[in-house]
C-alpha cells in the first residue's frame, strides 16, 4: 500500500518535471532563437530549432503515454509545442504562395474583397480575423497551429505510440512545404482524418469532413470516391506493387496527365502559375532540399514501406495501418507519374502525404524487433535516408526573410496587391 502511494506521488512529481522542464526548455531556447536569427540570417538555425522543439515535445508526450489512455490537448508538453511551432512558423516569409495569402489578408482588412476562387472556409476565416484589425502574424500563428491540430489528431485519434517517430518524419520532410502551400495543406490533413472512416464504412463523417476540407480547396472532391476503392484489397505479391511503381515513374505521367488535364479542366491553374513566377522572381523558394538526391532517398524510404507491408500489415491490424497503406500505395503511384508534372502534381498530395504514417509504423516495428541484427541496421538506414537531405539543408546560408523586414520587398507586395483575378 505505502510503496503503490510513493510510486504514484513519484509518478505525479516525475510528470510534472517534464512539463516545467520542457517549458523553461522552449522558453529558453526561443528566447535565443529570436535573438539570433534577425542577425544570421541562416536558414539552417531556424530549420533547427523548430525540429528541435517539436521532436522534444512529442518524445516526452509520448513518454507520458500510457496505454489505453489517450493523449489528450490538455497536454502541456504538446500543446506548447503546436503554439511555439506556429510562431516561429509565422514570423518568416515563406515563398510564393505565403507571400500571396499575405497580401490577401492585408486587402482584406482594407475592405477589397481579391478572391476569385471562393473556397468558403478559408474564405470566411480569413474574412473574420481581418475584421477583429489583427496582425497578418497572428493570423499565421492560428492558421499553421489549426495544420498542426489537425496532424497531431491522426496521430492522437489512432495510433498514438507513433507520436515521435510520425511527428520527426512530418517536421524534417512535409511542414516547411504544408506551410506555404495553406490552404491546399490544411484540405490534404483534414482528408487524412478522414481516412480512418472509409474503413469504419462511415459515410457521413466521411463526406463531412470532405465539405469542410473543400472549404480550403475544392479539388479534395476528385477525392471523394476513395470511399469505395479503398475499401477493395490490393495485391499482396510485394514484387507486382513494385513494378507498378515503376512502370508508373516510366510511363504514367502521359497517361494519368493526359486524364487529370481532362478532370481538372475546371480548375483555375493559372493561380498557381501567378505564384510560382512570382517566387522566381524574388527567389524566394531557394533554400530548400529539393534535389535529386533528397527526392532519391525519400523515395527509397517509401519503398521500404512497401516492401515490409505484408508484415506491417498483420503486425498493425487494429491500427488502420492497411486502410492508410493502401491510400499511400495509390499515392505513390500518382507521384511516380506525376512529380514532374507541374500544378497537376499536387493532386498526388493527398494519397502521398500519408507517407510520415507509413514511415513512422515501419520505424516503429523495426526498432521494437531492433535485436534482430538486419532489423537495427535497416532502422539505422531509414533514419540516415530521412535525414541527409535535411542535415544537408542545415547548410544552406540562404538570407531568411521575416515580416519585420519585408520592406526589403514592397516591389513583391505591390505587385501582389495590385494584380486583378
Amino acid at each position: 500500500m505505502i510503496m503503490q502511494l510513493l510510486g504514484k506521488i513519484t509518478e505525479k512529481k516525475t510528470y510534472h518535471f517534464h512539463q516545467n522542464f520542457y517549458l523553461r526548455l522552449n522558453i529558453g531556447y526561443t528566447t535565443i532563437l529570436f535573438g539570433l536569427l534577425p542577425k544570421s540570417k541562416m536558414e539552417s538555425l531556424y530549420l533547427f530549432f523548430i525540429a528541435f522543439i517539436g521532436i522534444t515535445g512529442s518524445y516526452i508526450t509520448w513518454q507520458q503515454y500510457r496505454p489505453p489512455q489517450k493523449i489528450t490537448w490538455h497536454n502541456i508538453p504538446l500543446s506548447i509545442t503546436i503554439i511555439l511551432i506556429s510562431i516561429m512558423l509565422a514570423i518568416r516569409c515563406y515563398a510564393s504562395d505565403w507571400c500571396q495569402y499575405y497580401s490577401l489578408f492585408l486587402q482584406y482588412q482594407t475592405g477589397y474583397d481579391p478572391l476569385r476562387e471562393p473556397e468558403f472556409l478559408w474564405q470566411g476565416i480569413t474574412r473574420c480575423l481581418a475584421a477583429t484589425g489583427m496582425s497578418a502574424q497572428l493570423y499565421f500563428v492560428i492558421m499553421f497551429a489549426l495544420q498542426l491540430y489537425l496532424f497531431f489528431r491522426v496521430i492522437r485519434k489512432n495510433f498514438p505510440f507513433l507520436l515521435p517517430f510520425a511527428a520527426a518524419i512530418y517536421l524534417i520532410t512535409d511542414m516547411m512545404n504544408g506551410s506555404n502551400i495553406m490552404r491546399h495543406w490544411t484540405a490534404i490533413l483534414i482528408f487524412l482524418n478522414a481516412i480512418p472512416y472509409i474503413e469504419k464504412r462511415k459515410l457521413l463523417p466521411y463526406t463531412l469532413l470532405f465539405f469542410i476540407a473543400s472549404g480550403f480547396h475544392k479539388s479534395i472532391w476528385l477525392f471523394f470516391p476513395l470511399y469505395w476503392i479503398l475499401n477493395y484489397s490490393i495485391t499482396s505479391n510485394i514484387k507486382i506493387q513494385l513494378s507498378i511503381i515503376f512502370i508508373s515513374l516510366i510511363f504514367g505521367q502521359t497517361l494519368i496527365l493526359q486524364f487529370l488535364r481532362i478532370i481538372t479542366s475546371w480548375m483555375p491553374t493559372g493561380y498557381y502559375d501567378f505564384y510560382a513566377n512570382q517566387g522566381e522572381e524574388l527567389q524566394l523558394n531557394k533554400g530548400h532540399v529539393s534535389s535529386g538526391l533528397g527526392i532519391l532517398l525519400y523515395y527509397l524510404c517509401n519503398l521500404s514501406v512497401v516492401i515490409y507491408s505484408n508484415v506491417l500489415k498483420r503486425y498493425y491490424r487494429k491500427y488502420h495501418f492497411y486502410i492508410f497503406y493502401k491510400a499511400f500505395f495509390y499515392g505513390q503511384i500518382l507521384y511516380s507519374a506525376l512529380y514532374k508534372a507541374g500544378d497537376s502534381a499536387r493532386l498526388s498530395a493527398y494519397l502521398y502525404y500519408t507517407h510520415p504514417f507509413l514511415i513512422a509504423f515501419l520505424l516503429h516495428y523495426l526498432w521494437k524487433h531492433r535485436q534482430n541484427t538486419m532489423y537495427l541496421i535497416w532502422f539505422v538506414a531509414l533514419c540516415f535516408m530521412l535525414l541527409a537531405p535535411y542535415l544537408l539543408g542545415l547548410f544552406n546560408k540562404e538570407e531568411l526573410i521575416f515580416f519585420w523586414n519585408m520592406q526589403n520587398h514592397l516591389r513583391f507586395m505591390y505587385e501582389l496587391n495590385n494584380h486583378r483575378y
